[in-house]
Formats: structure tokens, sequence, C-alpha cells
């Protein structure tokens, strides 16, 4: 009898650019995991979807694993629907790139379902099993020094009593869709995040 291990979720926001270091890393992911992954990789153009996959599909040679990539036009027709009633959301993924990464993931999973975000410079040397994902909240890998940036909407969050977790990077995210909507909505329309 073998082990059944239930497939893990995972997403990663990447860019072709990142790819020098993405693919190391993402080799490390899919070598060490002790559970079958299906990760879904974020992009930005066709092409680069075209460019992910063929740098990518050689990493996944253990058929418990499989990935998917998707190019932002895709994000950007989910997210029309999805996030039509949360204007600031919407305009919130069309910041810094980067901001993707909170919101672009969970337009992927049904409810309940478990979202893993990765950045693409997370290395894993070992073999591993990422934490269970709670049924509530965020798990966030911790990590020192606290790097929040940029600093001026950093300071913005500081001073209007939004609370801040210490950690540098998301590195790992771990939570349950659907996303907060309602709180991110009411967090975004809190700070001015246009500057950035």
């Amino acid at each position: 009898m073998t082990d059944q291990r239930p497939v893990r979720t995972v997403y990663c926001v990447l860019g072709v650019r990142s790819l020098g270091y993405a693919v190391p890393c993402l080799a490390s992911l899919v070598r060490n995991s002790v559970d079958p992954l299906a990760l879904t990789i974020l992009t930005d153009s066709a092409d680069d979807a075209a460019t992910m996959r063929s740098r990518l599909e050689p990493l996944f040679v253990d058929e418990r694993h499989r990935l998917t990539v998707h190019d932002q036009a895709h994000a950007d027709a989910l997210a029309a629907d999805s996030y039509a009633a949360f204007p600031a959301v919407a305009e919130f993924r069309h910041g810094h790139p980067c901001w993707r990464k909170v919101t672009d993931p969970a337009l992927y999973a049904a409810s309940g379902e478990e979202v893993i975000i990765i950045d693409p410079d997370v290395y894993f040397p070992n073999r591993f099993a990422f934490e269970p994902t709670p049924a509530t909240g965020l798990l966030l890998m911790w990590q020192r020094p606290n790097c929040l940036l940029p600093e001026p909407l950093v300071t913005e969050a500081y001073d209007r009593g939004v609370p801040m977790a210490d950690h540098t990077d998301i590195g790992v995210c771990q939570f349950r869709a659907p996303l907060d909507l309602a709180a991110l909505e009411a967090l975004l329309t809190t700070i001015d995040t246009r500057p950035f």
C-alpha cells in the first residue's frame, strides 16, 4: 500500500526576467517536495507563458507533480468578473507587479481550496512538506530582518494603524480561498497605493 498524500496547490507569480534564479529554485521545489504539487505559474504575456512552459516543463519529470501556466490576460478576464464590486482591489492589481501575488492566485482557487503562494527565489535544499494550511487566517513564512518596502507606503500604513506582519517578503504564504475581498478593499481605501 502506498502513502497517498494530498496534492498541494502552489502558485508563483513570475516574470521571464526572473527565470535565471527561479528555475533552480522551482527545480528544488519539485525535486524535494514530499507531497504531490499542482504548480500554477502566473506570468505576463502569452509569449512569456510559452517561454515559461518551455523552461519549466522539463523540471516536471516526477509524474506526481503538474504544471499550469496562465498569462495576465487570462487573470484579467477572471478579475473583471471576480473583482467588479471591489474597485480598489481591481486598481491594486495594476500597481506594482508584485501585488499580483496578493490578488491573482485567489482568482484560480475554489472556495475552501488551499492556496500556497511562493516567491520565485525560495530554494528548498532538503526534502520538505509545506505546513498544513489553516482553515482560517493566513500562514506566513517568518524571517528576519524586516524589510518592509516601499517605505512611504509602510510609514503611512503604520500612521493609520494598519497592522503589519513582521516578515521580509511573502516567501511562502498559505490560506484558504476565498480571499477576504471586503477586508482587502477596506484596507486599500485606507492607504494610497497609487504612487507605487
